[in-house]
């Protein structure tokens, strides 16, 4: 049967099946019996879109006060000159990512794209907040996804020859925040769409292209913020920095001498961690205590 198969069209046919290029639209402002439109106020029909559209009825009208006057003049010519930005170039490695209004650097190692500082989100990817300021009672005995941020209870250690670690406000900025094992597992995820929290596969091809577990830690640490003669060399970019870690009786504890980073790896009762410290140039594999606190790259 031949005919308008549009049903948003005046003279849809229920019975048709092959469109004939005969389907009316009205104008705008009207219903179908005087002519007018089936599109919504302030939409108009799209002939090419074959789709209702959004119009500006007025769109000199600059300040939207109903009238095109001397101050829709006077807002043109203050940007005359002005040259338009340009086209946005596409995101590669390297760029910033902007996440719950952050911006985290980048790196590309090998085949893989890395944050270069650890995750210091309070919020899960979808916009939930994550539990924080969690007392050592709260942080021994919770179930859920929970953050911390080094030094902010007087259950606290600092080992750092960089800054005060036990000063909450300087290691938010040197360390990020330390994540319960609960977050990392958690649905809602941590890092931004698109990216993830390493799997354990992911960080063992990082380490091997540092030349193995037994060296890599010297060559994915920072260069200033170890102990001692901890530092490393940062031939990557990872910036390794040691962040110590919130342990399952709520202190917080190895600034300075250890970083730990979680893996997205578990086995229900624990998630894989690796570990850098300050005494040599290893990395090592950890099982996480869910109730443990600490860092994440994304």
């Amino acid at each position: 049967v031949l005919g308008c198969t549009d049903s948003i069209a005046c003279n849809f046919n229920e019975e048709a099946n092959i469109e004939d290029d005969s389907c009316v639209y009205p104008l705008f402002g009207e219903d179908c019996e005087t002519g007018g439109a089936a599109c919504g106020e302030g939409t108009i029909w799209d002939s090419s879109l074959q789709s209702c559209v959004g119009f500006d009825e007025c769109p000199s009208d600059l300040n939207d006060d109903g009238i095109v006057g001397i101050n829709d003049l006077l807002s043109l010519l203050s940007d005359f000159g002005m040259e338009c930005p340009p086209e946005m170039a596409e995101w590669t490695c390297g760029d910033l990512v902007n996440y719950h209004g952050y911006d985290y650097a980048t790196v590309q190692i090998g085949e893989q794209c890395w944050f270069a500082e650890n995750l210091r989100s309070e919020l899960y990817q979808n916009g939930d907040a994550i539990a924080g300021q969690l007392t050592v009672a709260d942080w021994t005995t919770t179930e859920e996804g929970a953050s911390a941020v080094y030094g902010e209870s007087d259950d606290c250690v600092n080992h750092s020859p960089l800054i005060d670690a036990c000063d909450s406000a300087q290691a938010l900025i040197e360390y990020g925040r330390l994540y319960n094992g609960y977050a990392v597992i958690d649905s809602r995820g941590l890092c931004p769409v698109d990216w993830s929290i390493p799997n354990n596969s992911s960080w063992q091809s990082l380490i091997t292209l540092a030349g193995g577990a037994s060296v890599a830690g010297g060559f994915l640490k920072a260069e200033t913020g170890w102990s001692g003669s901890g530092s490393g060399i940062n031939s990557f970019g990872f910036a390794g920095k040691p962040g110590g870690d919130r342990n399952i009786n709520g202190d917080f504890v190895e600034s300075g001498h250890d970083g730990d980073w979680w893996t997205s790896s578990s086995n229900g009762t624990s998630v894989l961690v690796w570990e850098m410290y300050h005494l040599n140039s290893s990395i090592n594999q950890l099982n996480g205590p869910l109730a443990s606190g600490f860092s994440v790259r994304c």
